[in-house]
């Protein structure tokens, strides 16, 4: 639930002693918590490892989504076309729904376990990626995106520098208690962000993206 005083989030930074420069490595199972180095990654294991856990699981599910949707367009089970004319539609396919539902449970994932006051920008940065992917995706929006209390929750996070926090908070706006959620977007800004979300899709390559893992 969305409050006046936004919540602050920790900057990009050692996992371990919070150095902030010099992050030479990232977690390959969670991707959003950085190192400074391989023994503040191992000391950290044993406090990290349920998250990373969970986090990890749930990408490898949207993965596995991911290839076995595009196996379906290349084998004939979906229009060859998805990924171009039916950008924007996919909740007319029903055989895209579990890849959709997968997307929707990582960013569920990063926010209940690295997005609450105290915790990560990237892990907010990555959730809110993926929201707006799938309203790319999924403009009737099935899952009801809109209308979920983590949508809600990135209000509070609109004072941070994450890309596209302002514009998703536009088109959750229009549609959804406008009032509750406008208020965190100034008033000369909405038209110009929302049509940063009504964008034609047409004009982003997204099945070059699926191919390389960013849909």
């Amino acid at each position: 639930m969305s409050s006046p005083d936004p919540i602050k989030l920790l900057p990009r930074a050692c996992g371990l002693c919070g150095e902030k420069d010099d992050l030479r490595r990232r977690c390959s199972g969670c991707r959003v918590v950085y190192y400074c180095e391989h023994k503040h990654r191992v000391l950290d294991h044993m406090f990290h490892w349920s998250a990373c856990e969970k986090t990890k699981e749930a990408r490898r599910i949207m993965e596995k989504e991911r290839i076995a949707l595009w196996d379906m367009v290349h084998n004939g089970s979906v229009p060859n076309d998805l990924f171009k004319d039916g950008i924007g539609y996919f909740g007319a396919v029903p055989l895209t729904e579990p890849y959709i539902l997968a997307k929707y449970q990582l960013a569920n994932t990063l926010l209940l376990l690295f997005g609450g006051p105290g915790g990560r920008v990237d892990a907010v940065q990555a959730a809110l990626d993926c929201f707006l992917r799938m309203f790319q995706l999924n403009r009737g929006d099935r899952q009801d995106v809109r209308s979920s209390s983590s949508v809600f929750d990135l209000s509070d996070y609109i004072n941070l520098a994450i890309l596209g926090a302002k514009a998703f908070l536009a088109a959750v706006g229009r549609l959804m208690v406008p009032q509750r959620v406008k208020r965190f977007v100034r008033r000369d800004e909405l038209g110009q962000l929302e049509s940063l979300i009504d964008t034609e899709p047409d004009a982003v390559d997204f099945a070059g993206a699926m191919r390389n893992n960013e849909v």
